[in-house]
């Protein structure tokens, strides 16, 4: 990537702090630990500031802060972390940073210093993370659940942009189309997770509260002290498990026989996830060791890992809440911006592709369980021939159930069958007009400007309609091109051959003059005619010379005789001036 070395040092001093001071998840040593704040550039006391004792610059500071007496009591209330939470915390806050030093690494050596105009840009997500469809027992974790949330809000989106927008703008142009919206949505699966509530603090479950998803109630039962997974459990449960049903009937929630574990219906509900909800409040918890990880390597004194890590590292307190619980949260300093940066993570990403021209590429498993990476992981390595056999085993063809579940929850055959059935391509009547009035020439010709339409209309098309049309302005506007083409060439080629015939008609007559010159070069007269002609030119030069001398004598002759003639009639002026001066003098006296 061309980095300097500088930029190549610093990753491996993150990683080396990491293998020294968290080992042993814990400072065990006192060695192991000088040895990381060496490496990290800080003192013992500041890396043990912020791993361990974190909480007492949050109590000085809600001491020193304008808040109320019993606000402030109940900031310093909320989840208390062990020492080995704090220690991973820290760990997890370095690799974090770590991680996003490379990708700004990586993606700066592959960009371009030109300003670009238009971008491309590639999300690619895991899918669907199902244990059971990798044949494995356990349960979904916390991770596979972000992973799976992440892959609901793009199908959501999705679904609006290729299902609902399109039959909104059919409703808001009256263009009849009929077709049959399912009932089951993506949204019904994303409220379970991430659905908000107006409320300002906790309350207890009951049957006025307004259903919140999971991630506001992981965020709501970290501040409860005592509270537990089941508590979680349960207020999902009553939120959006639905009492009476039968088991044919698709739920978004639905409760497991074993303990604390739960299924959430993904992709329309042909995909059900089970999860384990064990340990999911402490993965929920705010844990400031790892928010410090980012203050303390801007802290740092070692010159090589300052110029990078000022300008790039994460900041998780930069993040502003949205929720009037969360933002008293965040006055309180306890919001838990853990759930709050997935959430706004994926907001950010949502509106950054409902801004662009999304294009969405599905991808399905030919058959179920061939991502069993785990079993991969576990079996020893065959040999030669037992790995061909193996291979000769398994089988070619498709799993057909599995592909029209995955077809069936991605709503690929619902955009295809709306494609078939609406109207998938559109455009204003003007644009539509400029573009294929060449098509028609004679209808504009004998209604003209006056019936055209003013407004803002958009023109509909059937799937397949615009492409045949553009093909056959392409071939009418290449039939009238080939015409002007051929009408140009024949332009430029009479002009060529006009001027070649001149220059023919120029060559014959020197050659003429040529030939003529190599017959009589050899004659005498030829040769006297040749030596004498130039001593000639000198006689017609003294003749011209004599000729204009005489001219220039004749006209000076004519210039005197003009001054002559001029004072003889400046004289005669003066004279009748004068007599006509004594006639008036006479006639005065007379008077």
């Amino acid at each position: 990537m061309d980095l300097a070395p500088s930029l190549q040092y610093f990753p491996f001093t993150l990683q080396i702090a990491n293998i020294i001071n968290f080992g042993r998840k814990q400072f065990m040593k006192f060695e192991w630990a000088q040895n990381a704040a060496s490496v990290l550039g800080c003192e013992l006391e500041e890396l043990s500031t912020a791993v361990f004792k974190h909480h007492l610059k949050l109590i000085i500071q809600h001491a020193t802060s304008r808040l109320h007496s019993e606000e402030t009591a109940d900031s310093t209330t909320g989840p208390r972390l062990t020492g080995l939470e704090c220690v991973e915390g820290m760990a997890a806050g370095l690799y974090e940073e770590l991680f996003a030093i490379i990708i700004m690494l990586i993606n700066r050596s592959v960009s371009s210093q030109q300003l670009a105009l238009t971008t491309i840009m590639v999300v690619d997500t895991p899918g669907f993370q199902n244990p059971h469809h990798e044949n494995r027992e356990r349960a979904a974790t916390f991770e596979e659940l972000c992973h799976n949330y992440v892959h609901e809000r793009l199908q959501m989106l999705y679904h609006e942009r290729t299902l609902v927008s399109q039959l909104d703008r059919f409703k808001e142009e009256k263009v009849q189309v009929t077709f049959d919206m399912a009932e089951s949505v993506p949204a019904s699966t994303v409220s379970v997770i991430d659905q908000t509530s107006s409320q300002f603090k906790v309350q207890p479950s009951n049957k006025g509260e307004e259903p919140k998803g999971l991630l506001w109630i992981l965020d709501e039962e970290v501040l409860v002290q005592g509270s537990n997974d089941a508590v979680v459990l349960d207020r999902l449960c009553s939120y959006f498990e639905k009492k009476g049903m039968g088991n044919e009937e698709k739920q978004p929630v639905r409760r497991c026989e074993q303990e604390q574990q739960f299924v959430i219906a993904h992709q329309l509900g042909t995909n059900p996830v089970r999860y384990d909800l064990t340990g999911w409040i402490n993965k929920a918890k705010q844990n400031m060791s790892r928010e410090n990880a980012s203050q303390l390597l801007q802290e740092s004194r070692i010159g090589n890992p300052n110029p990078i890590a000022a300008p790039f590292l994460v900041s998780y307190p930069k993040i502003k809440p949205p929720s009037p619980l969360l933002i008293f949260r965040h006055r309180s300093g306890e919001s838990c911006l853990v759930l709050w940066a997935l959430y706004r993570g994926l907001d950010v990403l949502t509106n950054l592709m409902k801004r662009s021209e999304a294009h969405f590429v599905h991808c399905f498993a030919a058959r179920s369980g061939v991502r069993n990476t785990e079993g991969r992981m576990n079996q020893k390595v065959e040999d030669g021939a037992e790995a061909q056999h193996s291979k000769e085993q398994l089988p070619a063809t498709f799993d057909t159930p599995t592909l029209k579940t995955q077809l069936q929850g991605s709503q690929l055959m619902d955009a295809l069958r709306l494609y078939r059935l609406g109207f998938p391509d559109h455009m204003l009547q003007g644009e539509f007009r400029r573009r294929f009035q060449v098509l028609a020439p004679a209808i504009l010709k004998k209604y003209g400007a006056a019936f055209m339409v003013t407004d803002e209309k958009k023109v509909f098309f059937k799937a397949g309609v615009v492409p045949r049309l553009e093909k056959q302005r392409e071939k009418l506007i290449g039939q009238n091109l080939i015409l002007i083409q051929a009408a140009c060439q024949g332009f430029l080629g009479r002009q060529q051959f006009k001027k070649m015939k001149t220059q023919r008609l120029a060559l014959c007559c020197i050659q003429k003059n040529i030939r003529s010159y190599w017959k009589i070069r050899q004659w005498q007269w030829w040769q006297l005619m040749s030596s004498i002609r130039p001593m000639l030119n000198i006689n017609l030069v003294d003749e011209n010379l004599r000729v204009k001398e005489e001219e220039v004598g004749a006209l000076r002759k004519k210039l005197e005789k003009s001054h002559r003639e001029r004072n003889e009639v400046r004289e005669n002026a003066d004279l009748l001036e004068g007599k006509a001066s004594l006639f008036l003098f006479a006639f005065l006296l007379a008077l």
